[in-house]
Parts: C-alpha cells; sequence; structure tokens
C-alpha cells in the first residue's frame, strides 16, 4: 500500500472516530440531562451508585481484550503473508481464528462476569431498585464488551467509519 493511500486512510478513519466520539458524547450529555431531570437527586443517587459499582467491576473484567484482538489480526495478517508456508499449528492463526476464539472466550467470560453480578445482587445492602440497576448496567457492559471485538476488526480494516455509525 502506497504511503500517501495509508496517510489518506489513516486521516479518513481518524477524522470519523473523532466525530463519532463527539457525537457520542453529545448524545451522552443530553441523555444526562433528561437522566438527572427525570429521576431526580434521590433517584439520581441511586443510579449513580448502580453506575458507579459496574464500572468499577467493569475495569477489572475488561482484561484488555479489545488490544489483544487487535494485536493477534496483526499477527495473523503478517504470517498469512508469508511466501513460506507455516506449520500446521499456525496456519490456525488466521484472522477468522483469532476472531472466533477471542470472542468465545469473551462470551465466556461475560457469563461469568453476569454470574458474579447475580451472586452480588443477593450480597449487596442497597435498595432493590438499585440492585436491579447493577444488574441491566452489567447486561449492558457486556453488549459493549461483545462489541468491541466488532470494532478491533473495522479498525484492522480502515474502515472505522462504520463502527463510527
Amino acid at each position: 500500500m502506497p504511503i500517501s493511500n495509508l496517510t489518506q486512510k489513516f486521516a479518513s478513519n481518524t477524522l470519523f472516530q473523532f466525530a463519532g466520539k463527539i457525537g457520542g458524547a453529545v448524545i451522552a450529555l443530553l441523555a444526562l440531562v433528561f437522566i438527572t431531570r427525570y429521576l431526580g437527586a434521590v433517584g439520581y443517587g441511586k443510579f449513580h451508585t448502580a453506575l458507579t459499582f459496574i464500572q468499577f467491576s467493569g475495569v477489572i473484567f475488561d482484561l484488555g481484550i479489545y488490544l489483544i484482538v487487535l494485536q493477534d489480526l496483526g499477527v495473523a495478517e503478517a504470517k498469512s503473508g508469508l511466501e513460506n508456508k507455516p506449520s500446521f499449528a499456525e496456519t490456525r492463526f488466521d484472522a477468522s481464528w483469532v476472531i472466533s476464539n477471542n470472542f468465545t472466550f469473551r462470551f465466556c467470560l461475560n457469563f461469568f462476569y453476569l454470574f458474579l453480578i447475580f451472586i452480588f445482587y443477593f450480597l449487596l445492602p442497597y435498595e432493590p431498585i438499585v440492585k436491579l440497576g447493577i444488574l441491566l448496567l452489567a447486561v449492558s457492559n457486556c453488549l459493549v464488551w461483545l462489541n468491541q471485538i466488532i470494532v478491533a476488526i473495522f479498525q484492522k480494516k480502515f474502515k472505522t467509519h462504520l463502527s463510527a455509525l
């Protein structure tokens, strides 16, 4: 790939990611305004408690799989361009194998995460509405983690305009 073409792809992907982040931030700000007005001070405090619990647990269970997928996709792409045929063990290490394995691992990890959250549901001293919020936000976290694997594919292929939408 010529350098100017690569530079153009980097620039356009950066622009689309930036626009997507700005758009997402504006939507999040509007949602925050509506949520705080709708819930009031006490309700928003309960919502924030559930959100904080999920954010802390989410940082622990994220495990950096997004970056691992990107790195593994790069290795798979490099190995696919070799003139010498790789050994049998290395032939399985192609892009579809990387994505399939990481998606399966994330899916299983999500089940484990939801199981732990469900256990915490009974152990936490919060009101039932806060506990329900924790469960719902945990499911949302799991969906975001699965989406990150798809975003990694778009990023590797320089198609971030598709993931920004």
